[in-house]
């Protein structure tokens, strides 16, 4: 496989990903769930695996591109922000943790806009990528709650460990884009 072509392939994966999460929502919203919960399943499984495959193809074949870097947490926020709030829906989780959600991504956007205008690196932080996987981890245990029974008290704890790793994810993102600021106004920028 070319680069380019590994390139294309990582780009297609990583995009798939919002169409898979729309999928995702009009079947869990609007499908019969008792029927329907192994493929829901399955199609979390899929969109948490293609955003492990994506950046692998990409470092493996070293076709590693800004444009896949820029598309990848776009499509990551995107496409959890839909799964939860076709949990929300369906009342797994309170509408409110999509909503925090996406004003963590706005933030952490704006942020990495501050850090790269001042010459600092947009990559993704340890606190990001543990966010991405409390947070797939979380549609996971919320969508399969009905297997073992889960109660109110589960959905609101998995829900409350979800929002809190969230929030806390954007913290780091926010003191470098301050630490950028800061160190920008000290040299006179």
């Amino acid at each position: 496989m070319t680069r380019t072509t590994a390139r294309r392939l990582a780009l297609a994966i990583t995009l798939i990903r919002v169409p898979f999460g729309l999928v995702f929502l009009f079947w869990f919203v609007y499908g019969d769930e008792e029927k329907a919960l192994a493929g829901l399943l399955m199609l979390l499984g899929v969109i948490e695996l293609t955003d492990l495959l994506d950046g692998f193809i990409a470092r493996s074949r070293d076709a590693v591109s800004e444009l896949g870097a820029m598309l990848d947490p776009w499509a990551d926020s995107v496409t959890r922000t839909i799964v939860y709030i076709a949990l929300a829906l369906g009342g797994r989780t309170h509408l409110a943790l999509p909503l925090i959600m996406a004003m963590r991504d706005v933030t952490v956007a704006y942020a990495r806009v501050v850090i790269v205008t001042h010459g600092g690196s947009a990559a993704a932080r340890l606190s990001g990528k543990s966010k991405a996987w409390v947070q797939g981890v979380g549609a996971f245990a919320l969508l399969g709650g009905p297997l073992f029974a889960a109660t109110g008290s589960y959905y609101t704890a998995v829900s409350w460990i979800v929002g809190v790793v969230t929030v806390l994810s954007a913290v780091e993102y926010i003191v470098a884009a301050f630490r950028s600021l800061a160190a920008a106004e000290s040299n006179g920028e």
